[in-house]
């Protein structure tokens, strides 16, 4: 979380600098994977950092269950994004759909408050 503060932090210093309005609407990408349980997610999590998943930090990828997903997208509302835009990064297809089935779930519940 701390990192992407600082680029955000980062950003909005070049907007002042630059003399323009912050922006009314801020994105952040995530790889994203939605696990039906808290085994899958670790199981996810370990096979992907064994492979240094493209290179990316595995603090920055978002595995986890619908509530715990849900919570972490809360967060980066918290600190200012707006929108999220998420790649799902499960290689196998069906893993990867059942995980966008999810992020309906995660939606749905974000939406409700």
């Amino acid at each position: 979380r701390s990192n992407l503060i600082k680029k955000r932090d980062l950003y909005l210093a070049a907007c002042e600098a630059e003399g323009t309005e912050y922006p009314s609407q801020m994105a952040v990408r995530r790889d994203v994977h939605v696990a039906d349980s808290d085994k899958e997610a670790a199981a996810v999590r370990a096979k992907l950092e064994a492979k240094q998943y493209r290179g990316i930090d595995p603090d920055a990828l978002v595995i986890g269950t619908v509530g715990q997903v849900e919570a972490h997208f809360r967060d980066l509302g918290e600190i200012g994004f707006t929108d999220i835009i998420t790649r799902h990064l499960h290689p196998d297809q069906t893993s990867a759909i059942r995980s966008i089935e999810r992020l309906g779930h995660v939606r749905e519940r974000f939406n409700a408050g």
